[in-house]
């Protein structure tokens, strides 16, 4: 049995756009350890709000003597955290 895979067709797709534009929610959680000092865990979520930056569409792929097919799409939405330890030198 062959369990190479084969791409027979497909087609690629992007919204041609140099820069996104996004939207960004933040949620920061601050604790003092001290009066100089705390403890910082933030998290921000970007929505893109021009839809997809990419598109694959795999219109027949063959695997073991079956053909299938997917789409894959790159939203350009993200997550980021931070986690940190702020020291302050001046009061």
């Amino acid at each position: 049995m062959d369990n190479s895979i084969y791409l027979h067709e497909y087609s690629r797709s992007s919204n041609g756009r140099k820069h996104q534009l996004f939207i960004r929610p933040e949620l920061g959680l601050f604790y003092d350890v001290s009066p100089k000092g705390r403890i910082v865990l933030k998290a921000n979520y970007g929505f893109n709000l021009h839809g997809d930056v990419l598109t694959l569409d795999y219109k027949r792929i063959r695997y073991q003597g079956e053909f299938y097919q997917t789409k894959h799409r790159y939203s350009g939405d993200f997550i980021s955290t931070l986690l940190a330890n702020e020291i302050k030198f001046k009061a």
